[in-house]
């Protein structure tokens, strides 16, 4: 069957709308993505994911470990209040204030640091993995810093 330039235009269309659909899915809802065993991830498509999935995973760990550590903090608060402790209860204000202000520009560092690892590997189908790992691994060196932090509480 022989099709004609408008029929063969419309399949065209078919063809790269169809795939471009797919990936725009993929990027925005990353749970559509194939589940992938990172143990014998072989493409860099994969270690690109499997490299996300554990950086993922470390941040999610680092952001509970600095929820703990404020709940504990507010705490001390609040006991301060209640007990009337006046210079005390300001010590843990600004002990919060301080904790907020540290994670947000070490946050910031770990974004422009990371980035290095991206300008490095620019136009490379490693600059994903290269880039996660490195904030993977200064998360994980803070989440040994926070948990330092978390461990003067319970002294």
């Amino acid at each position: 069957m022989e099709y004609t330039n408008v029929e063969k235009g419309k399949y065209m269309k078919i063809l790269i709308v169809f795939p471009a659909i797919f990936i725009f899915t993929s990027m925005v809802y990353p749970q559509y993505l194939p589940k992938i065993n990172c143990d014998s991830a072989e493409t860099q498509e994969e270690l690109n994911i499997c490299a996300k999935q554990t950086f993922d995973s470390s941040d999610a760990e680092l952001n509970r470990i600095y929820v703990k550590i404020l709940a504990k903090i507010r705490d001390e608060q609040k006991e301060a209040k209640d007990d009337g402790y006046g210079e005390v209860l300001k010590q843990f204000q600004e002990s919060e204030r301080s904790l907020i202000d540290a994670e947000k520009k070490w946050l910031s560092f770990r974004v422009v640091y990371s980035k290095v690892y991206a300008e490095i590997y620019k136009g490379g189908s490693m600059a994903p993995m290269k880039t996660y790992d490195c904030a993977r691994e200064l998360t994980e060196h803070r989440i040994e810093e926070l948990k330092k932090l978390l461990e003067e509480f319970h002294e």
